[in-house]
């Protein structure tokens, strides 16, 4: 269980767990008291929790990991910011949920899992608001050594 919640790099990140765990590239900001994971359009601001490890690592690269059960789909935009929109493409039932496999609008893809009994279908668009507080940061360089 330790490896799963606290993995030592991206590899071991991404090797356990089923399905395995999202990674997006991309850079930690300050905004004035705020720090935020930015990708392109998507702007995260972070929990304070993550920021006295994070400090060290403003205007730099990094990689933000999260497992499929930490992102929380939504049809809706406006009690769910901030959430990254999302158009799903395929969904399969595995035991007692559905795995939802979707794509964002930078073309790179996100898997989330929901309860088996929340109806959704392949091309719906989808608000996916991520726990940040479940979040796992990763050094951008070819080691990924766990930041957190």
């Amino acid at each position: 269980m330790e490896v799963h919640e606290r993995p030592a790099n991206r590899f071991v990140a991404g090797f356990i767990g089923h399905p395995p765990m999202n990674f997006l590239e991309g850079r930690l900001t300050r905004e004035g008291e705020q720090l935020c994971f930015i990708r392109g359009p998507l702007r995260l601001p972070l929990p304070r929790e993550h920021w006295p490890r994070l400090c060290a690592f403003v205007d730099r690269e990094l990689v933000l990991g999260l497992r499929p059960e930490a992102w929380h789909p939504g049809v809706d935009t406006a009690a769910q910011s901030p959430s990254v929109p999302a158009r799903v493409l395929s969904v399969e039932r595995v035991a007692d949920r559905r795995v939802i496999h979707c794509s964002v609008p930078d073309g790179s893809s996100i898997v989330c899992c929901v309860d088996s009994q929340d109806v959704i279908s392949t091309g719906e668009l989808l608000y996916l608001r991520p726990a940040l507080h479940r979040a796992h940061f990763f050094a951008a360089d070819e080691n990924g050594g766990a930041l957190l």
